[in-house]
């Protein structure tokens, strides 16, 4: 697995954590303590947005999903291509092959 997405996931675990967190604390009651949580939960989900690129297109791929699963107010399947990312969403090949690599005969 390419170490990008591998760190792309572990984000994504991260953010999740915090945001349960969030949800947990809220729910006992204590709100001014839920900012502690959201806060560094939404600076890993726009960091996580914007650090990954794709090698062939150049498009960040997360900042896309980001887009299309907000504007689709579709938080649960954001969170799933998230996590299951294997391929660019713009020009639809994998991670892990170059543009100028798949078109050499093998």
């Amino acid at each position: 697995m390419n170490l990008g997405i591998a760190l792309y996931r572990l984000v994504t675990v991260a953010w999740l954590a915090l945001l349960v967190s969030a949800i947990y604390i809220a729910v006992i009651g204590k709100a001014q303590s839920v900012v502690m949580y959201l806060l560094p939960a939404v600076v890993l989900i726009v960091c996580q947005a914007l650090a990954f690129r794709c090698k062939n297109c150049r498009t960040r791929p997360g900042l896309w999903l980001f887009a299309v699963w907000t504007i689709l107010l579709d938080y649960e399947f954001y969170l799933l291509d998230i996590l299951f990312l294997r391929k660019c969403p713009k020009c639809e090949l994998p991670f892990k092959t170059r543009q100028d690599q798949s078109s050499v005969p093998s």
